[in-house]
């Protein structure tokens, strides 16, 4: 069975997608984060999933916020039908 999920991007995430803004992706039952990720970078952008993994590099302490449905996650979560899952920088300023 699959699962489909929604997947939004902002910021620098979406410039990395090419301007996509968000995609529905389906992924097989019992999928995590993780596995998204991974189908993301096959399908839409290896870059995304090296900066998700990595960080946006050593001089720049942004890291990836991911959130399911609202909630801030890991990438070991299992997803379910109808998950909306955001990709964000860390806000900043001061």
């Amino acid at each position: 069975m699959l699962v489909k999920v929604k997947v939004k991007f902002y910021g620098p995430f979406k410039v990395l997608t090419h301007g996509i803004s968000e995609t529905y992706v389906a992924l097989d039952e019992g999928a995590t984060v993780r596995d998204l990720i991974e189908k993301l970078a096959l399908t839409i952008s290896r870059k995304l999933a090296e900066v998700i993994y990595k960080g946006w590099g050593e001089d720049e302490e942004l890291q990836t916020i991911l959130l399911v449905n609202g909630s801030a996650t890991t990438l070991d979560h299992k997803l379910k039908d109808g998950d909306e899952i955001l990709l964000l920088p860390p806000a900043s300023g001061g």
